[in-house]
């Protein structure tokens, strides 16, 4: 009996196909037995796993050596060779193109729409006959049941060769993973480097850690990915469904392409908790409103800008450009939030001299008043060439978090 290790994934599709065979009448044994999981190193160094069935099959369609092969239809253009033994692909002798319908057993020639081709392994010989004497080469057999047994072990072929191509894009059942401890260095390694944009970031990191795509990616340090575990695991997951299912996509062994956005987002959002954590506890409770609604206001000590997201304008003209949403902090710890289409980052922190802007509105996020400004005007100190446009729309960039961390720290 032979055994063969099924995906899970496929588990369904070939237990169908062998049901549709055994009503068709093919004499099979097909037993399901246990689980198990197979791992192997992806090209991007992840460590991946297929959780598997060992499945054992038993059936009889050759005897004395000889096993059936396929079906030759004769046709006036030339034969139509249907090969069901994949295995002796590029073997079959190219005469059987154009052979006749004499059956090379008893040498009767008859008008058959279809011959048989049958392969002995011991003296690795090819032979063309006819629908009776076929039963003489596969136990009693007829060409159906042969045809569809030899359908049936060539799918079990396929489907347990089909892990091997490193294509995972499609599936999304869990039968296939990446060793998690394996992939967290890139994960954070791309997002503290990038940034994180819904719905881009996660597609590009699945398709580069599964081997889809080719894109090399940065790596963070085994420090920085330890001090993240140690977050997690006092993360508070009691009042958001998000923060419980990034937290256990981040925490389980096996990572499924589906989990990869939910760990990226994750990260995003430590590196933000890690921000806003030495800031807060930098100005304390200060954090106020200013004015009124309509008021200037005139922005200066500047000690925190970051991006939180970007918008993306090609989604509502080609000529529209992409607009970050930043928050800037100033050393009265009062918060601002702005939209805007300059491109301002952390690290020009120390080259502007001031933001007018007016007040849009006043709101309260985790606690915090942020003052929503907008019409907002950048002035750069003399040393900041003012023709120097920025234009990187580089989306929530952390390029830079650790060592905008430390010069706050210092402060």
């Amino acid at each position: 009996m032979t055994t063969f290790q099924i995906p899970m994934e496929n588990m369904e599709e070939l237990t169908k196909k062998i049901n549709h065979i055994k009503n068709k009448g093919a004499d099979i044994v097909f037993n399901v037995g246990k689980e198990v999981v197979l791992e192997y190193e992806l090209p991007s160094g992840a460590k991946a796993s297929v959780k598997c069935v060992e499945v054992e099959v038993e059936g009889k369609y050759q005897i004395e050596d000889w096993r059936f092969v396929g079906t030759i239809e004769h046709a006036s253009s030339g034969n139509i060779i249907r090969s069901f033994d994949t295995s002796l692909e590029g073997k079959i002798p190219t005469k059987y193109r154009t052979v006749g319908q004499e059956c090379e057993h008893c040498h009767q020639v008859r008008d058959r729409k279809d011959t048989y081709l049958v392969f002995n392994e011991t003296n690795q010989e090819f032979k063309q006959v006819g629908k009776t004497c076929l039963r003489g080469y596969t136990g009693g057999l007829d060409a159906e049941r042969c045809a569809l047994f030899a359908s049936m072990l060539s799918a079990i072929e396929s489907l347990a060769d089909e892990y091997q191509d490193f294509n995972f894009g499609g599936f999304s059942s869990g039968s296939y993973g990446l060793e998690t401890e394996s992939i967290k260095k890139k994960l954070f390694g791309y997002v503290k480097k990038n940034g994180y944009v819904p719905q881009e970031t996660g597609k590009f990191l699945a398709k580069s850690l599964f081997g889809i795509s080719n894109e090399p990616l940065p790596e963070a340090t085994e420090e920085e990915v330890k001090e993240m575990d140690a977050w997690v695991k006092d993360v508070d997951t009691s009042k958001s469904d998000y923060m419980w299912n990034a937290k256990s996509a981040w925490t389980k062994e096996y990572a499924e392409y589906r989990d990869i956005a939910l760990m990226s987002s994750f990260v995003s959002v430590y590196l933000k908790d890690k921000v806003q954590k030495v800031v807060r506890d930098k100005t304390a409770n200060n954090a106020e409103y200013v004015g009124k609604v309509g008021d200037k206001v005139i922005i200066t000590d500047i000690k925190s800008i970051r991006t939180l997201y970007v918008k993306d304008g090609g989604r509502y003209s080609y000529y529209a450009s992409d607009t970050a949403v930043i928050e800037i902090i100033d050393a009265k710890g009062i918060v601002y939030v702005w939209s805007t289409t300059n491109g301002i980052f952390e690290e020009d922190i120390k080259k502007i001299d001031s933001i007018v802007a007016t007040i849009k509105d006043h709101k309260e996020y985790k606690g915090v008043k942020q003052n929503i400004i907008t019409r907002g005007k950048v002035t750069w100190k003399e040393d900041k060439n003012t023709n120097d446009s920025k234009t990187d729309k580089n989306a929530d960039s952390l390029k830079d978090v650790f060592k905008m961390l430390d010069e706050i720290t210092e402060e």
